[in-house]
C-alpha cells in the first residue's frame, strides 16, 4: 500500500505540541521550538510530544530539544542565583522603570518577594504587582527573578522607561497577543 504523505525522516522536519496547563499549543516546527526557548516560554521542564503522540514528556529529554537549552537558565527552577551586578549603561543614565505584574499560584513566595527587594527603590500596589526603578536591564531583571519562580508561575515586565516588555510562562497565544499591541521602538 502506498501513500501520498511525506515521510518525516529528520528532526528538522518534525512538528512539536506544547502543553502548558490543560492547554496543547502547536504544532510548531524545530525552528518556532527554537524561538520559544530563545523567548523563554519553551524550558526544559516543558511538556512536549511529537505531533499527533499521545506521550508526552519533559523537552529536555528529547534530543532534537535539549540542545537548544544549553547555556539557558543555568540556574533552573528553585535553585537560588546571586543578584546581578548593576548595568554600569544603566547607572550612568540613572536608572529604568519597570513595572513587574506576577500570577504566583501559592499564596506567597518570600524567595521572590526578596529577590524584587534586591532590585533597587521597589514598592507593592497591589498583590502581584509591583514598580521596581533599578540600574538593571529589562533581560537582567528577568534572568534575576526566573529562578525563584514555580512551574506554574508567569510573570510580565514592562520597561516605562524604553518601552520595551519581557515575560516569562505565559503561553503561545499571550506571546502572540503581546506582540501585536506592544510596538517596541527600536
Amino acid at each position: 500500500m502506498t501513500t501520498n504523505a511525506p515521510l518525516k525522516s529528520s528532526p528538522q522536519e518534525e512538528t512539536w505540541r506544547l502543553k502548558i496547563g490543560a492547554q496543547i499549543h502547536g504544532p510548531y516546527s524545530i525552528r518556532q521550538m527554537r524561538s520559544l526557548v530563545m523567548q523563554g516560554m519553551l524550558t526544559p521542564h516543558s511538556q512536549v510530544s511529537a505531533d499527533g503522540g499521545k506521550s508526552w514528556c519533559p523537552a529536555r529529554e528529547i534530543q532534537a530539544l535539549s540542545e537548544f537549552f544549553r547555556g539557558t537558565q543555568k540556574s533552573g527552577f528553585g535553585r537560588r542565583s546571586p543578584t546581578p551586578a548593576p548595568d554600569t549603561t544603566q547607572t550612568a543614565m540613572g536608572g529604568t522603570n519597570f513595572v513587574l505584574v506576577l500570577d504566583i499560584k501559592a499564596e506567597s513566595n518570600p524567595d521572590l518577594e526578596l529577590a524584587i527587594s534586591r532590585l533597587g527603590k521597589t514598592t507593592r500596589i497591589m498583590r502581584n504587582t509591583w514598580v521596581v526603578h533599578s540600574t538593571y536591564t529589562l533581560g537582567t531583571l528577568r534572568n534575576a527573578l526566573v529562578p525563584h519562580l514555580r512551574p506554574l508561575d508567569s510573570l510580565f515586565i514592562a520597561d516605562a522607561t524604553h518601552g520595551k516588555t519581557a515575560w516569562f510562562n505565559l503561553g503561545v497565544e499571550v506571546d502572540a497577543r503581546i506582540r501585536k499591541v506592544w510596538k517596541e521602538d527600536a
